[in-house]
């Protein structure tokens, strides 16, 4: 609305969220229709947990290679859902908050390259996971919301975290 930034001047809007307002549309084509930008707008949403953010300006780099337009970076989490009580007793405590942001990201001729190294992990994947709500375990009206994981009771709705496997991880590969 200030002019900030013209609408023609954006090439991408890239969302790093996951936790989603809806599994359809994807956030970047909510975020395209709230801001009435044109059609040739890619949307493209990096659903990749702690991550996303640095996957999300990676894929914003890539695309600044193929355009001169600008590349919107969102990224937004909330991680304080409302728990039902019995889902509150079985949940693993959050270690993050809510919280939003947007970059803008775009070319400038008197920066160097831009460098970027990943790998992959996907042997611990189950250290932090989310078990129900999506398609492998949807949640139906009526259906138990905790199930029993090695002697534990667990929320399906919750982030459950292996703190130590995490932890590890970090300290080993990060």
């Amino acid at each position: 609305d200030e002019g900030i930034i013209k609408k023609d001047e954006i090439g991408a809007i890239i969302s790093t969220s996951f936790t989603p307002d809806y599994y359809v549309p994807s956030c970047s084509s909510v975020l395209h229709s709230l801001a009435q930008l044109p059609e040739d707008v890619l949307c493209l949403d990096v659903p990749h947990g702690c991550a996303g953010y640095l996957m999300g300006l990676y894929q914003s780099c890539l695309l600044l290679n193929k355009t001169n337009k600008k590349v919107l970076l969102f990224t937004g989490e909330i991680f304080n859902r409302k728990y039902t009580e019995n889902e509150a007793k079985y949940s693993t405590p959050v270690f993050g908050g809510d919280a939003a942001s947007v970059s803008v990201i775009e070319n400038d001729a008197s920066f160097g390259d831009i460098f970027f190294s990943f790998k992959s992990n996907g042997k611990d994947g189950n250290a932090l996971l989310m078990p129900g709500g999506a398609f492998w375990h949807p949640m139906y009206y009526g259906e138990p919301s905790t199930f029993v994981d090695k002697g534990e009771t667990r929320a399906y709705l919750s982030t459950n975290m292996d703190g130590s496997a995490v932890f590890n991880f970090i300290q080993r590969d990060v």
